[in-house]
This record gives C-alpha cells, sequence and structure tokens, in this order.
C-alpha cells in the first residue's frame, strides 16, 4: 500500500485536493480504504459541466508510478464520451501513456 509506505506522498495528495476544496471546485472529499483489496479511494463530489457529480477518484496500488482513475459512484451514469461505458472510467487528458510520478490527482 504506497500510502502507508509514502506518507510523505499521501500528505502531499491531500493537501492537493484541499486546495481545490477551498476554491470551491470539489464540494466534498472523503478519503477511504476500499475493503478487500486495500487500495486508497477518495469519495468526491465537484462541480463539472453545469453538475454536481459524484464519483470515486482511485488510487492504483502502483501510485505514484500510473494516474488515479476518476469512476462516477452510481454505474449507471455517463457523463461524457470520453468514459469507458456508463458507470465506466473517464479518459482524462493525462493518463498512463503521459502521466509522470510528480503529478498529483488534483
Amino acid at each position: 500500500m504506497w500510502f502507508l509506505r509514502r506518507l510523505d506522498r499521501l500528505d502531499v495528495e491531500m493537501a492537493a485536493v484541499e486546495a481545490l476544496c477551498e476554491e470551491g471546485w470539489i464540494k466534498r472529499a472523503q478519503w477511504q480504504i476500499v475493503p478487500g483489496d486495500g487500495s486508497l479511494r477518495l469519495e468526491i463530489d465537484f462541480q463539472a459541466g453545469g453538475a454536481l457529480r459524484m464519483g470515486w477518484l482511485v488510487y492504483p496500488h502502483v501510485f505514484p508510478h500510473a494516474p488515479p482513475m476518476l469512476l462516477p459512484r452510481d454505474p449507471e451514469q455517463l457523463w461524457s464520451g470520453h468514459q469507458w461505458g456508463a458507470g465506466g472510467e473517464l479518459c482524462l487528458q493525462i493518463r498512463a501513456d503521459n502521466w509522470r510520478p510528480r503529478y498529483t490527482a488534483a
């Protein structure tokens, strides 16, 4: 679990998310450890596309060497044409092919 081995990096991630909360873009953020697999995720409510979106920001076990994934919490929701089907991961501009370990999820 990267976040237990790299508390410094977890602090950076949490501070970056908190900054977006203070700016008002993120309305609610709650950190969680996923039962069963022990990965870290963020239950997040944020403004995008003129609507309040409720999603999961899921950090992979190999973070920060791979990007987090953003998914709707409702498995039936389709937010964008850049999404892997209803309830699926959003294809964001920064993905595995151009992700750098120095980037934060924010």
